[in-house]
C-alpha cells in the first residue's frame, strides 16, 4: 500500500471517528493498529469493546472484503462492522454506511442502544 492511500485511510478512521462519537455522544477514536494482530480494529469505541470496526473510505470501498477481513481478524467475541464511504472528486458529501451481518444485527443494535442510555 502507498503512502498516499494509507493517508488516505488515515483520514477516513479519522473523520469516521469524529462522525461516529458526534451522533451517538459515545468515545470513539482511530486506533494505531498493525495489520490486524491482536484482534485491533481500524476504529475503537470505549463504550463498545465487542465491536470490531473496519473503515474503508475511497472511489470504490470494497465492502465485502472488508466483512472478510474484519471477521479475520476480530478476537473471538467480537461483532464485526465495515464503515464505508465512497469519495469522489465529482460527487461530494456521499454518507457514511455501515454495514454488518444480519445475524450480528440485533446484538450491535442492542450494545448500541445500552451504551448511549
Amino acid at each position: 500500500m502507498g503512502r498516499s492511500q494509507r493517508d488516505k485511510g488515515k483520514a477516513g478512521e479519522r473523520e469516521f471517528s469524529k462522525m461516529f462519537a458526534a451522533e451517538t455522544g459515545l468515545t470513539c477514536r482511530r486506533t494505531q493498529q498493525f495489520a490486524g494482530r491482536d484482534g485491533t480494529s481500524d476504529v475503537m469505541v470505549a463504550e463498545l469493546p465487542d465491536l470490531h470496526i473496519e473503515v474503508k473510505y475511497g472511489a470504490r470501498p470494497p465492502i465485502l472484503s472488508a466483512m472478510r477481513q474484519a471477521v479475520t481478524d476480530k478476537r473471538s467475541e467480537q461483532l464485526p462492522l465495515v464503515a464505508s464511504r465512497q469519495v469522489s472528486l465529482t460527487e461530494r458529501g456521499r454518507e457514511w454506511l455501515v454495514t454488518c451481518r444480519l445475524g450480528d444485527l440485533v446484538e450491535i443494535a442492542r450494545q448500541l442502544t445500552e451504551a448511549v442510555k
